[in-house]
């Protein structure tokens, strides 16, 4: 029974969500994608409606929509990336209507909810961006999901070789300011999980010098808002370019609300052997 509960209530959030992102797909001008939405919305409500033992009606119908968006899945990606273009030529001359701040608002909403699978770090900045945050407009966030960060783990290389020159240390303290290439936000980047959620950040590494290891406490400071002119390519074939531009127009209007995220985490580190001989 507990079972069948979490089902219909997976089912239900499923539902919700396939109905928004199809209201927000007929607002963007979406059609082709509000269509496949809609197809997918009917085939998920329609078992119920079927005796038990013809299921054939309820995945017949799913293999045909896979098959047809597996076939077109290009066009969905073209029709938002044309109305994107059609829609940062109408912010630059400031001619954005109510239903096209909507549909920018929805969007934002759609990239939060469509990255958290594969990307949850940003997917939270972005959806956070429609909470007003507290007074000190700050979010803290507890994950060590930076440290597979290239970027991340030279910077505590370059700490550990600095640490090793010192003596009768207790504690070091390094910042320094991280940077990612336009190039390192394309899917299939393997700095693009980082890129996407940290670009740029403020790193601050303090090492504990402990008997048998080193704790490093990490903290990253990124500023989560949209910058006035900014284009993103998210994906390259088909070319899906994000123009933030879009988005910091909400922020001013005070659809959107900046804060900055605090990420924190902490790493084990053994001391070399040299290390533990000297002391």
């Amino acid at each position: 029974m507990l079972f069948n509960f979490f089902k219909m209530i997976i089912k239900i959030t499923v539902l919700l969500i396939l109905f928004a992102a199809f209201i927000w797909a007929l607002l963007f001008s979406a059609y082709y994608t509000s269509f496949l939405l809609l197809m997918s919305f009917f085939i998920i409500t329609s078992p119920g409606k079927f005796p038990a033992t013809n299921r054939t009606r309820f995945f017949l119908p799913l293999l045909l929509l896979s098959l047809l968006i597996a076939a077109t899945y290009q066009k969905p990606v073209h029709e938002i990336n044309k109305n994107l273009e059609i829609l940062a030529e109408k912010n630059a001359q400031e001619m954005l209507t109510a239903k096209d701040r909507l549909g920018i608002y929805g969007l934002n909403l759609i990239m939060g909810i469509a990255a958290y699978p594969i990307y949850p770090e940003v997917a939270k900045e972005t959806l956070y961006l429609a909470i007003k945050p507290q007074k000190n407009n700050l979010r803290h966030f507890k994950s060590n999901f930076a440290k597979n960060s290239e970027k991340i783990k030279t910077e505590i290389n370059q700490l550990l070789i600095e640490v090793e020159k010192f003596k009768n240390w207790e504690t070091h303290t390094k910042t320094a300011r991280i940077f990612w290439s336009a190039d390192d936000y394309n899917f299939n980047n393997p700095e693009a999980r980082y890129a996407l959620a940290l670009n740029p950040a403020k790193l601050v590494l303090t090492m504990v010098n402990c008997e048998k290891h080193y704790k490093i406490n990490v903290i990253l400071e990124v500023k989560i808002e949209y910058p006035q002119s900014s284009c993103v390519t998210l994906i390259s074939n088909p070319e899906l370019k994000i123009e933030e531009g879009l988005f910091h127009t909400l922020q001013k209007e005070g659809w959107l609300f900046p804060y900055t995220a605090i990420w924190e985490f902490q790493i084990i580190r053994d001391k070399p052997q040299k290390s533990i001989l000297s002391n």
